[in-house]
């Protein structure tokens, strides 16, 4: 299951990462520099909800919280800005499209009516004039019009395509029609919807992806002896609280108060011994 949290995570949270920073570098004319700044700001909101996660009982955690918000904030205008920037693209390459082949088929139509007319008169001649109708038809601009016919129809073709595979062109346009409003809201109705669930989505996966891969922390062993909580010594009662409010693993706690041997710590915990009044203000200060 981890493994298809850890996927969905890179696939949700590395398109809005890519677009998030495509988004940047629109707006910022500073070269790949704007790559660097927008891969660095998706990674800190990355790290930050992170830390977050796993920090929540922190005192700082309200620090971090600010930072992704900002972030966060940040990279959903760069994303709407350029998801705005190329559905205004679209649509001006589709209303450019559809302006160009009037023109087109207004040129074709002259062409062929100029065609048309060297042919009525060619009718007219008698059949045994062959050799004239040869050379009539062999004029240059006889056989211009007809190469630039057919260049004005593989232009229309083309601008046919490019039309039909518009962005804008066709669904939001559609979808306008059918709910009577313009264009334009439809649009920015959609790409507002679109960038927020995403951003939702992103955050939420980051924190499953942050929960599957957390390492559980185990105290081994904690053991209160059988004789009662009242039994405990005064400073090895302190060191089991702040041993289950941070915690700290038997290794984390040798380690911070600079026992080279894990089982002193044992001895501590099983109420052998009492620990040290200096450890435990080391272990107060952590």
């Amino acid at each position: 299951m981890k493994y298809i949290i850890t996927f969905s995570m890179i696939l949700i949270f590395g398109t809005m990462a890519y677009v998030s920073i495509l988004g940047l570098s629109a707006f910022l004319s500073v070269g790949i520099l704007a790559y660097f700044i927008g891969a660095g700001l998706e990674m800190g909101k990355l790290s930050s909800i992170i830390y977050i996660h796993r920090n929540w009982t922190s005192s700082k955690k309200y620090f971090y919280i600010f930072i992704a918000g900002a972030i966060a904030l940040l990279t959903t205008f760069e994303v709407f800005g350029y998801l705005s920037f190329n559905h205004v693209v679209s649509t001006h390459v589709s209303k450019s499209s559809e302006n160009e082949i009037k023109s087109l088929a207004e040129r074709k139509f002259f062409l062929k009516d100029q065609i048309k007319k060297v042919e009525d008169s060619l009718k007219e001649l008698p059949e045994g004039y062959v050799r004239r109708k040869e050379i009539a038809r062999n004029k240059p601009e006889y056989r211009n019009n007809i190469s630039e016919i057919d260049k004005i129809i593989k232009r229309e073709t083309a601008l046919s395509t490019n039309k039909e595979t518009a962005v804008a062109g066709g669904a939001t346009f559609a979808t306008a029609q059918l709910l009577d409003v313009k264009p334009e809201t439809v649009a920015r109705s959609f790409n507002l919807i679109l960038v927020l669930v995403w951003e939702i989505l992103s955050t939420g996966m980051i924190v499953m992806f942050s929960s599957v891969w957390q390492v559980e922390k185990k105290i081994n062993p904690l053991p209160i002896p059988n004789n009662g909580r009242k039994a405990l010594k005064p400073r090895n009662r302190e060191l089991i609280v702040l041993a289950k409010k941070n915690k700290w693993t038997l290794q984390e706690i040798t380690s911070f108060t600079g026992r080279q041997r894990s089982e002193t710590v044992k001895d501590w915990f099983n109420n052998k011994t009492e620990i040290p009044l200096k450890a435990l203000k080391i272990l107060k200060l952590k």
